[in-house]
């Protein structure tokens, strides 16, 4: 069968096989849009929440996914399995990155998923052999835990692991297992959709998936050539269209402010869409998005690249947190300059969190810009104001300090909007926690500790 492009997924969709095997590969965000389309259109008959099952192929082998397809669903008539990051095609993650995920796993209490992804990350298979379990815990915690103060969670994981027996198929017996699952006929109404960044059309499981199912080509050209920018670009606009038009309020955009927008965003189209979303939410009931408003919105994140960090974090968004934390280290700031910035967006997130607690009981997270300025701001002004008369009584003098004040003594924007939405998200009590945390790491750091380590682990803690 001939691959299908992207931008034509929704054209032909309807006219797909009905073997039940999808395959998606190329760019990340681009697979996630096509993945949602099919799982919409396979559901269109029935909206069932229980009809998806997700796997990671880093924490579940492909023999176990496959039985999943092959089971029928006891809570829908329908079930698609997602299977992402296939051990046949992708290559196996940074240990860091996978240490990341496996510590996500441990936090959310699923140890059978840590402890398989702990294996399946060195790719070896302990035999009989429980020695091995040791070996490994002692391994991951000399090379990669060195600088951690905890790292207890290790041997949890690995206690779990060695008690159970956690074992892994060789990369080639996973191949052979799936190349024989795909002899068989899926279940009717059951369906498998797989997601990868790569692939490669000489292997047998390509042929495979190309000769039974549906593959989705997602890739976009990564060259340099113009030929290649054209197409990225052309992409680009179409993703920027297709989301105004999801946006629902009949909103345009002027080529010049497109195109600032690229500019601000570059090829990655998880920033594009990001960006894209931040002025969609400041334009309120505009019709149109101009290019005041876009640099109103992205020129603080453009100027200062921290902001993107404590933007991440205020969203409780922890692998944006640490995508922009490990992009700052290498681009040469310092982790007191981090710790600096948690700080303060933790100050201003307990302000605002303070705020909402005792005086604006009309407040609500869903609404938009331009109700927040008529409805909320003046409530902020007041209550500021009554903050500021009440400090001059004590002090007998104005004061000219104004980092304690919500607004920050500036005009009431888009900022203090977007503050108090994140605030929402935190309790009071976590935010006044992690501030004397915040206080406690900046004297670890100061008297010799490892800073990167100590800062993951707060993010994992606070940011989850």
């Amino acid at each position: 069968m001939s691959e299908i492009n992207f931008f034509d997924l929704k054209k032909k969709i309807k006219t797909l096989n009905n073997s039940g095997l999808f395959y998606i590969y190329g760019d990340l965000y681009l697979c996630d849009q096509a993945k949602k389309t099919i799982i919409e259109f396979l559901l269109s008959s029935q909206n069932n929440q229980f009809s998806v099952e997700e796997y990671d192929g880093n924490f579940k082998s492909i023999d176990e996914v496959c039985e999943s397809v092959f089971t029928y669903s006891f809570f829908s008539d329908q079930k698609i399995i997602v299977y992402e990051n296939p051990s046949f095609f992708e290559k196996a993650p940074e240990p860091k990155n996978s240490l990341e995920k496996i510590k996500k796993n441990y936090i959310q209490n699923r140890l059978d998923l840590s402890a398989s992804g702990l294996i399946r990350m060195f790719s070896e298979d302990p035999g009989d052999d429980d020695s091995f379990y040791d070996e490994l815990g002692d391994k991951i915690k000399n090379e990669f835990l060195k600088e951690e103060t905890d790292n207890s969670w290790i041997d949890q994981i690995i206690a779990y692991a060695k008690e159970n027996k956690v074992k892994i198929s060789s990369k080639k017996q996973e191949n052979d297992l799936f190349l024989e699952w795909l002899e068989k006929d899926f279940p009717e109404n059951n369906y498998l959709i797989i997601l990868s960044s790569k692939t490669d059309k000489r292997s047998r499981i390509y042929k495979k998936l190309d000769k039974k199912g549906e593959i989705i080509n997602c890739l976009l050209p990564s060259g340099q050539r113009k030929a290649d920018k054209d197409k990225r670009d052309a992409a680009a606009r179409e993703i920027v269209l297709a989301e105004l038009e999801k946006a629902g309020k009949n909103l345009t955009i002027n080529n010049n402010t497109l195109n600032l927008l690229l500019d601000y965003s570059g090829d990655d189209l998880r920033t594009l869409v990001k960006n894209l979303n931040q002025v969609i939410v400041y334009s309120g009931n505009k019709n149109n998005i101009n290019t005041e408003d876009l640099k109103k919105v992205l020129e603080r994140t453009r100027e200062d690249p921290i902001f993107a960090f404590t933007g991440a974090v205020s969203e409780r968004k922890i692998e944006d947190s640490l995508f922009y934390m490990y992009s700052l280290i290498s681009n040469g700031f310092h982790p007191l300059q981090i710790l600096s910035a948690l700080y303060n967006q933790f100050s201003n997130l307990l302000l605002a969190s303070e705020f909402l607690n005792s005086h604006s009981p009309g407040y609500l997270p869903t609404m938009n810009f331009n109700v927040f300025l008529s409805a909320i701001a003046p409530q902020i002004e007041n209550y500021e104001n009554s903050f500021l008369k009440k400090i001059e009584d004590l002090s007998l003098k104005k004061s000219k300090d104004k980092k304690y004040l919500i607004s920050n003594g500036k005009k009431i924007s888009y900022p203090v909007f977007f503050l108090l939405k994140h605030a929402s998200n935190f309790k009071i009590g976590e935010l006044k926690k992690a501030l004397i945390e915040l206080g406690e790491i900046d004297n670890s750091i100061k008297n010799g500790a490892e800073p990167i380590k100590i800062i993951e682990s707060f993010l994992f803690r606070y940011i989850r």
